[in-house]
């Protein structure tokens, strides 16, 4: 699209949280990055991707919010001194709405309603069928 040559940018938390990655789409919108995630105590926390248009807006679909959860902070285990220890690294693959998603989810909906009408319309040819006692 008119953004695939915008960078999206990763953030911790918010929309304008500390930027932890940067990463141009390729022709599709699709991106991958790797992120260092910041030290945090269990618990749950996001990653939003944000995309300018180049004018100022942000691109359909954005920010995209990605929810994850730190089950443990434990600390890394040194062997010696002079060890040198790796960081933390999650990697992160978002994929920028393509649109497809109202349509879905009206489909869905209908499909939903369809199932609820034929319920009740078995229900009510069971108790119209039922003999009175």
């Amino acid at each position: 699209g008119a953004a695939g040559n915008q960078p999206v940018v990763v953030h911790w938390m918010s929309a304008t949280g500390p930027v932890l990655a940067t990463a141009l789409p390729n022709a599709t919108g699709d991106f991958s990055t790797t992120v260092k995630v910041p030290e945090a105590p269990p618990g749950s926390y996001l990653f939003v991707a944000t995309q300018g248009n180049g004018k100022g807006a942000d691109v359909y679909g954005t920010p995209s919010r990605t929810a994850f959860t730190v089950l443990a902070s434990t600390p890394p285990t040194v062997a010696t001194p002079a060890a040198s220890v790796a960081p933390l690294v999650s990697h992160v693959a978002v994929r920028r709405p393509t649109g497809h998603g109202v349509a879905t989810t009206a489909g869905i909906g209908i499909v939903g309603l369809a199932v609820v009408g034929i319920g009740a319309a078995a229900v009510f040819r069971a108790t119209r069928r039922a003999p009175r006692r």
